[in-house]
């Protein structure tokens, strides 16, 4: 009997486990499942906040962004504008923008635009070596707002915004190959009336897009980037309508410095 009692107990039964072990290995167990619960619930927080911050980027940073010129411009001291556009008028000849400005209560005449600072300066440096007051200005690229749009929609937008700061860049360097007679007035007039055609173009197709003759067209979330064409093949048409034999290099180069301002400075 003893025999059969201890070959029951060896081959058919696992030993007990002392009490102490069971309960350490039942905690362990326990602190296992609240460590993974803990790590589980941080990822899905994590998770959260990662397509909450994605999402705010998307809402609140422009898709589209700004683009700074810079121009050169020369104080004068016209008392009025009547004064200071005929200082204008002075510079237009020599091929400058010609634009009359005011600055700090100043009238002032714009020269040209400059792609960057640096360049800018250069000039108000050689300008100022010829005991004339020059200074640089910023000047700051409207963007059409991307609230509302879709994907495409924001994709048309950013087409359009890009071909504009193409034009403004094409025109200053056709000023510049005019500057140095590396360009005739008319080659630069067929280059411009090559963009007034392709911005006529994307001004018609943006406007059948958006229906500009209904009543919901102002609010239509393509509304600012149409503004923006709109405005940029009215200046692109006066400028490519001016007659060639009334124009010379000097004058046509002084009418294309003051185009690329325009449209650097057109508003929504």
């Amino acid at each position: 009997m003893q025999f059969f009692v201890l070959s029951y107990i060896n081959f058919n039964m696992e030993p007990k486990k002392p009490y102490f072990e069971v309960v350490l290995l039942g905690g362990a167990k326990t602190r296992n499942r609240k460590k993974i619960t803990i790590i589980l619930a941080t990822f899905a927080i994590l998770i959260a906040v990662l397509v909450i911050c994605v999402t705010l980027i998307h809402v609140l940073s422009p898709a589209i962004k700004s683009h700074d010129y810079f121009y050169v411009y020369i104080k004068t001291d016209a008392i009025n504008a009547g004064e200071a556009e005929e200082i204008a008028n002075d510079y237009r000849v020599r091929g400058g923008a010609g634009i009359t400005v005011q600055i700090d209560g100043v009238w002032c005449v714009v020269l040209s635009l400059y792609k960057n600072e640096s360049d800018a300066n250069t000039v108000v440096t050689q300008l100022s070596a010829q005991d004339i007051t020059a200074g640089v200005e910023k000047i700051t690229t409207p963007t059409p707002s991307v609230a509302n749009m879709n994907d495409a929609q924001i994709d048309i937008a950013q087409n359009i915004y890009d071909h504009y700061l193409q034009t403004i860049e094409t025109l200053y360097d056709i000023s510049v190959s005019l500057d140095e007679n590396a360009m005739t007035e008319s080659t630069a007039q067929v280059r411009v009336k090559q963009l007034a055609l392709l911005w006529q173009q994307r001004t018609q197709d943006l406007a059948g897009q958006i229906g500009v003759s209904g009543s919901d067209s102002m609010t239509h979330p393509l509304i600012g980037a149409y503004t923006i064409s709109l405005q940029i093949t009215g200046l692109l048409d006066v400028l490519a309508s001016e007659n060639s034999y009334t124009v010379n290099l000097i004058t046509y180069m002084s009418l294309v410095r003051e185009t690329t301002f325009q449209l650097a400075e057109i508003t929504l």
